[in-house]
């Protein structure tokens, strides 16, 4: 062993002491050598791994190497990692390599890899991998590895290795991915499932950019309802903001919604938007602030209200029907009392049947009007309930 001689001893101390390095020259007046016997044995602790050297110009310096034994590096590496021959059978591996396939290194010391890793990938030719490593070329894949019914994901790389006595060979490393990949397929899954939800809501869904002064900026993304509405592709929606798709009153009480938005969170307000052709479409939008990639943006849920609309116009016309012949109503009573108060006053001057005929058909009529006029007072807390109740006539609380 080449410690075991003085000579090899006297060059490590002095290097030793001088961590800086030496050239040969002053490696030689240091421990009292010709240079040629210093250069012979620097080159076989060179070799041996003990001493390193770095040329600065014409000038070699040498100094102790810092290495650390392979088997050391091994065990520092969080990935799995197994060091093969050419001949493709296991020369060392780590300790995390020999957990994951629960083998002493014993066991795995020359086994052909090929009886070790077995990945279900189908498509993953290990074989082809090793042979482009050999020929110099670093390769990476994903693999799967089944173990104990459990199928476990890693990023394989495997890297041309030479050995000190210039034999060619490669370093698998094994890099477990399980978590993440098992975290992107959710996310994947999580995606889809949203992405189906998105596109088949009953109602426009606008993701809008909020800008860092608080005011909306471009659509992020929109569903299909919307493009449907409104009348654009997708493509052409996602060029546009809020101004392209919004009345001009509404986009005057927007700075009121916004001023909600951010101080609740959330708001639900009435607007009109506007389609490709001009068409208004009267909504109900429902708004939330959420972040998303840590930007901040705004769901706004648009609901078509053009029926509610439609159907509350219609309420209000009845509304003024029903205003107008209670109105009408509360004079005809008058207008049927007077005339027959007229022919009551003239029963007299008729012959006595006559005349009791035409009292019992006058008291039958006013029985008649006073029922009419209870139906007219019903009619009227009727409408004063529904005034309360509904809200929707306001300009009808004057009679």
């Amino acid at each position: 062993m080449v410690e075991d001689h003085k000579e090899y001893s006297a060059i490590l101390d002095v290097l030793r002491a001088n961590p800086r390095g030496m050239s040969v020259t002053q490696i030689a007046e240091a421990i009292g050598m010709n240079r040629i016997s210093v250069a012979r044995y620097l080159d076989v602790l060179r070799t041996s791994g003990q001493v390193d050297m770095e040329p600065y110009g014409q000038a070699k310096v040498y100094y102790l190497s810092q290495r650390v034994p392979i088997s050391a590096m091994l065990n520092f590496s969080s990935d799995m990692v197994v060091v093969l021959s050419k001949e493709q059978r296991v020369v060392d591996a780590n300790t995390n390599f020999l957990r994951l396939f629960n083998l002493t290194r014993e066991k795995l010391l020359d086994k052909p890899i090929h009886n070790v890793l077995h990945p279900v990938s189908p498509d993953l030719s290990i074989q082809k991998r090793i042979d482009s490593a050999l020929e110099g070329e670093e390769v990476i894949e994903e693999i799967r590895i089944l173990k104990d019914d459990e199928e476990l994901f890693f990023r394989m790389k495997i890297i041309p290795t030479a050995f000190t006595d210039g034999s060619p060979g490669i370093t698998i490393l094994l890099e477990e991915i399980t978590e993440q990949k098992r975290s992107m397929d959710a996310l994947i899954e999580n995606e889809k499932k949203f992405r189906m939800l998105f596109n088949n809501a009953n109602d426009s869904i606008i993701l809008h950019a909020i800008t860092d002064d608080g005011h909306t900026a471009g659509f992020i993304e929109v569903n299909d309802v919307a493009c449907e509405k409104l009348g654009y592709t997708r493509e052409a929606l996602l060029q546009m903001n809020l101004e392209a798709v919004t009345s001009a009153e509404s986009l005057e009480l927007y700075p009121e919604f916004l001023d909600r938005i951010f101080r609740e969170g959330h708001a639900t307000f009435e607007e009109i938007q506007l389609r490709k052709d001009g068409t208004r479409i009267p909504v109900e939008t429902s708004t939330h602030l959420f972040e998303l990639n840590q930007r901040l943006v705004m769901i706004a849920i648009s609901r078509d209200i053009t029926e509610r609309k439609e159907m509350q116009q219609l309420e209000r016309e009845a509304f003024t029907q029903i205003e107008k012949n209670l109105a009408q109503f509360a004079t005809l009573t008058n207008h049927i009392r007077n005339p027959l108060s007229v022919i009551v006053a003239y029963e007299d001057m008729l012959p006595g049947e006559a005349s009791e005929k035409i009292l019992e058909q006058a008291h039958i009529i006013n029985g008649i009007l006073t029922q009419l006029d209870c139906g007219w007072l019903e009619s009227m807390e009727m409408r004063d309930f529904l005034k309360r109740r509904y809200q929707l006539f306001e300009e009808f609380t004057e009679s």
